[in-house]
Protein backbone atom coordinates (compact mmCIF):
# COMPACT_ATOMS: atom_id res chain seq x y z
CA UNK A 1 0.00 0.00 0.00
CA UNK A 2 1.24 3.41 -1.04
CA UNK A 3 -0.05 6.43 1.66
CA UNK A 4 -1.66 9.40 -0.80
CA UNK A 5 -2.38 11.47 1.88
CA UNK A 6 -1.55 11.99 5.93
CA UNK A 7 -4.33 14.09 7.95
CA UNK A 8 -3.92 14.81 11.53
CA UNK A 9 -6.98 14.79 13.16
CA UNK A 10 -7.09 15.69 16.79
CA UNK A 11 -5.89 14.47 20.06
CA UNK A 12 -7.83 12.14 22.45
CA UNK A 13 -6.46 10.91 25.79
CA UNK A 14 -2.82 11.76 24.74
CA UNK A 15 -2.75 9.87 21.94
CA UNK A 16 -2.48 11.44 18.09
CA UNK A 17 -5.43 10.23 15.38
CA UNK A 18 -4.77 10.78 12.05
CA UNK A 19 -6.32 10.03 8.51
CA UNK A 20 -5.13 8.42 6.13
CA UNK A 21 -5.93 7.77 1.96
CA UNK A 22 -4.33 4.40 0.84
CA UNK A 23 -3.65 3.23 -2.48
CA UNK A 24 -3.52 -0.38 -2.92
CA UNK A 25 -3.31 -2.17 -6.37
CA UNK A 26 -7.37 -2.29 -6.84
CA UNK A 27 -7.98 0.59 -5.16
CA UNK A 28 -8.46 3.95 -2.83
CA UNK A 29 -8.85 2.74 0.85
CA UNK A 30 -9.30 5.16 3.85
CA UNK A 31 -7.66 4.36 7.15
CA UNK A 32 -7.37 5.79 10.38
CA UNK A 33 -4.43 5.24 12.80
CA UNK A 34 -3.98 6.31 15.96
CA UNK A 35 -0.53 6.65 18.02
CA UNK A 36 -0.06 3.89 20.49
CA UNK A 37 1.45 5.00 24.11
CA UNK A 38 2.12 0.99 24.28
CA UNK A 39 0.21 -0.01 27.51
CA UNK A 40 -1.72 -2.47 25.99
CA UNK A 41 0.12 -2.93 22.28
CA UNK A 42 3.98 -3.52 23.61
CA UNK A 43 4.69 -1.40 20.50
CA UNK A 44 4.99 2.42 22.30
CA UNK A 45 5.33 5.01 19.36
CA UNK A 46 3.82 2.29 16.66
CA UNK A 47 0.97 4.03 14.13
CA UNK A 48 -1.58 1.36 14.76
CA UNK A 49 -5.00 1.24 12.83
CA UNK A 50 -8.51 1.97 14.29
CA UNK A 51 -11.92 2.39 13.37
CA UNK A 52 -12.00 6.00 15.18
CA UNK A 53 -13.42 6.80 18.56
CA UNK A 54 -16.28 4.76 20.19
CA UNK A 55 -19.66 6.58 20.14
CA UNK A 56 -20.02 7.24 23.82
CA UNK A 57 -16.55 8.99 23.22
CA UNK A 58 -14.55 7.10 25.87
CA UNK A 59 -12.48 4.94 24.11
CA UNK A 60 -10.52 4.41 20.94
CA UNK A 61 -12.12 1.38 18.64
CA UNK A 62 -9.21 -0.60 18.23
CA UNK A 63 -10.25 -2.63 15.12
CA UNK A 64 -9.81 -2.39 11.16
CA UNK A 65 -10.88 -3.47 7.95
CA UNK A 66 -9.56 -5.38 5.65
CA UNK A 67 -8.98 -3.86 2.38
CA UNK A 68 -9.25 -7.25 0.53
CA UNK A 69 -12.69 -7.72 2.16
CA UNK A 70 -13.92 -4.26 3.51
CA UNK A 71 -17.03 -6.28 5.03
CA UNK A 72 -14.69 -7.83 7.21
CA UNK A 73 -13.66 -6.00 10.97
CA UNK A 74 -10.20 -7.68 12.48
CA UNK A 75 -9.55 -6.62 16.13
CA UNK A 76 -6.34 -6.15 17.03
CA UNK A 77 -5.64 -8.12 19.83
CA UNK A 78 -4.33 -10.85 17.36
CA UNK A 79 -2.96 -9.19 15.01
CA UNK A 80 -1.88 -4.94 15.61
CA UNK A 81 -1.33 -4.02 12.28
CA UNK A 82 -2.99 -6.50 9.72
CA UNK A 83 -1.83 -5.63 6.12
CA UNK A 84 -0.83 -2.34 7.65
CA UNK A 85 2.68 -2.89 9.05
CA UNK A 86 4.12 -1.00 6.27
CA UNK A 87 2.39 1.66 6.46
CA UNK A 88 2.83 1.95 10.44
CA UNK A 89 6.37 1.89 9.68
CA UNK A 90 6.23 4.33 7.20
CA UNK A 91 3.78 6.99 9.04
CA UNK A 92 6.53 6.78 11.58
CA UNK A 93 9.20 7.43 9.13
CA UNK A 94 7.74 10.89 8.31
CA UNK A 95 5.97 11.49 11.45
CA UNK A 96 8.14 14.96 11.43
CA UNK A 97 6.16 15.81 8.51
CA UNK A 98 3.02 16.07 10.34
CA UNK A 99 2.94 15.40 13.87
CA UNK A 100 3.61 19.24 14.36
CA UNK A 101 0.20 20.09 13.21
CA UNK A 102 -1.28 18.18 16.19
CA UNK A 103 -0.07 20.82 18.22
CA UNK A 104 -2.66 23.35 16.75
CA UNK A 105 -5.44 20.93 17.02
CA UNK A 106 -7.69 20.61 20.34
CA UNK A 107 -7.98 17.53 22.45
CA UNK A 108 -11.15 15.69 21.31
CA UNK A 109 -13.12 15.61 24.80
CA UNK A 110 -16.34 14.59 25.36
CA UNK A 111 -17.20 17.40 27.76
CA UNK A 112 -17.12 19.96 25.57
CA UNK A 113 -20.31 22.40 25.54
CA UNK A 114 -22.42 21.16 22.46
CA UNK A 115 -21.58 24.16 20.28
CA UNK A 116 -17.86 24.26 20.59
CA UNK A 117 -18.00 20.08 20.05
CA UNK A 118 -20.32 20.89 17.27
CA UNK A 119 -17.97 23.41 15.49
CA UNK A 120 -14.93 21.18 16.33
CA UNK A 121 -16.89 17.97 14.55
CA UNK A 122 -16.99 20.12 11.44
CA UNK A 123 -13.78 21.45 11.05
CA UNK A 124 -12.63 17.72 11.32
CA UNK A 125 -15.20 16.35 8.80
CA UNK A 126 -14.32 18.89 6.78
CA UNK A 127 -10.71 18.40 6.71
CA UNK A 128 -11.24 14.88 6.01
CA UNK A 129 -13.41 15.35 3.31
CA UNK A 130 -11.26 17.72 1.33
CA UNK A 131 -8.81 14.96 2.22
CA UNK A 132 -11.28 12.45 0.23
CA UNK A 133 -11.32 14.46 -2.65
CA UNK A 134 -7.84 14.70 -2.96
CA UNK A 135 -7.87 17.73 -2.77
Amino acid sequence: MKILKIIPLFTFSERRILFTILMTKKNIWRQMFYRSSGKNSGLPGAWLPCLGIAPDGQWIVKRWRDPSNPEVIQNLNGNRLGPYKDVSTELKKRESEFYEEFHYLPEYNWDYNEEKAIAHTTRVLAKATKCLHLA
